[in-house]
């Protein structure tokens, strides 16, 4: 038999660390539709708060604007403050607040302990709320930065640097929404007049023509085509060339698409990687890197929209070329991890798997000598003790393939598992129970498979005893209470002896003791109901949810 692998303690840790990148990357995508199907501000900064509290599951988010001529910011939209408090409260910008931080030097701030910090003092507000942690991050406007979005949280939730990527795309994505705002309102007749501010953005941006022709680019777009000398036009990027020539021509198809969507009045969006000075264009369209030190492509997310004149016509377009190349590269690296997990997750479940065939033909092996070994005892009692720990392992055995039987799962339903191993015992025992009937009365019950353990195989002797020495049908209830998980198993048999041993005699039979072990409740666990006519006996284990904590 193979050695298994030891087990990672931090590999279900990083199990719920995916889980919840995963919930992240859905909202991110919800998100950005949101952004581009809105026009009204307000609307987009309540929506990002709402997705921010969401994927980081915190109770407070909220957008702070900043406030140039007071040095302050305003809380300008957020999730879980008092409404008198959005729009309103005001929060400072220095660089010993969190946010202020933040916003001056452009930098993630996470505060995982605000009254023991002592890079900050903690805002008033959030002292207000109760708030112990903090993950601050800029978001960036088209001709200056307009504030911070920040994820607020009191003790009991978690926040941690893994969470920036995720807080700093949707802030990007504000951003960009802003930008959008701002191009559709340029006045057609002086694009000249607004030269200076779309050359102080960081991002490319272009003017186009409803022909297609360019008729302005930023300097950010001069720097970028200076960077590319895959393309021998010396035209590229004049005023009068063509848009679509700033492509490669794969990415030409998606460029287009979204030029002809702006020219009929609607903002549109792609994606595309940008070749590098030493790069070929099929290397650009893989996002490979050559041999020899070629770079690999720069990624832009790329928003054309329409500009309007004073009447609502379209009189040209405005693209703008958002640096994505991290985030594309956090994302090719996440996929990779995702893939390494899933590959580990599929080895584990199939070890997993050998290991539980192995154990069901082990307990069969050592039914099979038992009971060879009864059959050929020449003492009464020996033969009895031999059969009882047959049938023990044989319990063990049903208790075991049921659980396994479609592999271990996190959480499975306790009454179609009690159910599908009662039927086992019916038909494993039906030489020596005649014709008596087994019963489950029970309502739906989530349980780990840990406890679906201890549960089948004290439900396993119960049944097997009383199928034993009881008559007429074998009746088992299932019952979760707040303080126990009670199993109640019971006959139309005459009830049990006052001499049978009690149940929190250290000097009870073997069976006692096991379901007093599987319990986990010790002495308190079972009780013989002596107040009905026929044979009733109750556990108590501990109950589903503390042992679910």
């Amino acid at each position: 038999m193979h050695t298994l692998p030891p087990v990672d303690p931090d590999f279900a840790q990083d199990a719920t660390r995916l889980d919840r990148i995963r919930r992240q990357q859905a909202l991110t995508v919800r998100f950005a539709l949101f952004a581009l199907r809105s026009r009204q501000i307000p609307d987009l900064l309540r929506e990002s708060c709402v997705v921010v509290a969401e994927g980081l599951e915190v109770s407070f988010a909220k957008v702070l604007r900043h406030l140039p001529e007071e040095n302050s910011f305003l809380l300008e939209a957020g999730i879980g403050w008092l409404p008198e408090d959005i729009g309103t409260a005001r929060l400072g910008a220095d660089l010993e607040s969190p946010a202020g931080f933040a916003f001056q030097t452009g930098q993630p701030v996470l505060s995982v302990d605000l009254p023991g910090e002592k890079r900050f003092r903690t805002p008033e507000l959030l002292r207000k709320y109760g708030i112990k942690r903090a993950l601050n991050v800029i978001i960036r406007g088209d001709t200056q930065r307009y504030g911070v979005l920040e994820a607020d949280a009191p003790a009991s939730q978690h926040l941690s640097a893994r969470d920036i990527a995720f807080l700093e795309t949707i802030a990007n994505t504000i951003a960009l929404a802003l930008e959008r705002d701002s191009a559709e309102t340029v006045h057609t007749d002086s694009p000249g007049s607004s030269t200076s501010m779309l050359d102080a953005s960081p991002d490319s941006i272009q003017l186009i023509g409803i022909d297609g022709q360019l008729e302005f680019i930023n300097r950010r777009g001069a720097e970028l085509l200076k960077a590319r000398a895959t393309q021998p036009e010396a035209a590229l990027g004049d005023p009068g060339s063509a848009w679509l020539s700033l492509w490669q021509a794969a990415e030409q198809g998606a460029a287009a698409k979204a030029l002809a969507q702006a020219a009929a009045g609607t903002t549109s969006r792609f994606e595309a990687p940008w070749p590098t000075s030493n790069e070929t264009e099929d290397e650009a369209t893989s996002g490979t890197q050559a041999a020899g030190g070629s770079k690999p492509p720069m990624w832009f997310d790329v928003t054309i929209s329409p500009v309007r004149d004073d009447a609502g016509e379209i009189t040209r377009l405005m693209a703008t070329w958002r640096d994505i190349t991290e985030r594309v590269a956090n994302e090719q690296s996440l996929t990779e991890l995702l893939n390494h997990h899933e590959s580990r997750l599929d080895h584990q479940k199939l070890l997993l798997l050998e290991v539980h065939h192995r154990v069901r033909n082990s307990l069969q092996l050592i039914r099979t000598l038992l009971s060879m070994q009864a059959a050929t005892s020449m003492d009464v009692t020996v033969r009895e003790h031999l059969n009882a720990a047959s049938n023990r392992v044989m319990t063990v055995g049903a208790v075991h393939e049921r659980l396994y039987r479609e592999g271990a799962p996190m959480d499975s339903d306790a009454v179609q598992y009690l159910q599908a191993l009662l039927d086992d015992l019916q038909r494993s025992l039906a030489d020596w129970r005649g014709g008596r009937n087994i019963v489950l009365n029970a309502d739906p019950l989530p349980m780990p498979a840990d406890r679906l353990t201890s549960l089948g195989l004290i439900t396993a002797e119960l049944v097997t005893n009383a199928l034993k020495y009881g008559r007429g049908t074998v009746t088992v209830s299932l019952n979760s209470r707040p303080d126990a998980l009670e199993l109640t198993v019971e006959d139309d048999g005459p009830g049990f002896p006052e001499s049978f041993p009690q149940p929190q005699s250290q000097t009870g039979g073997l069976g006692i003791r096991l379901v007093r072990t599987f319990s986990r409740r010790g002495d308190q666990a079972i009780h013989i109901d002596r107040t009905v006519q026929h044979s009733r006996i109750v556990v108590r284990l501990d109950p589903v949810a503390s042992a679910a904590q």
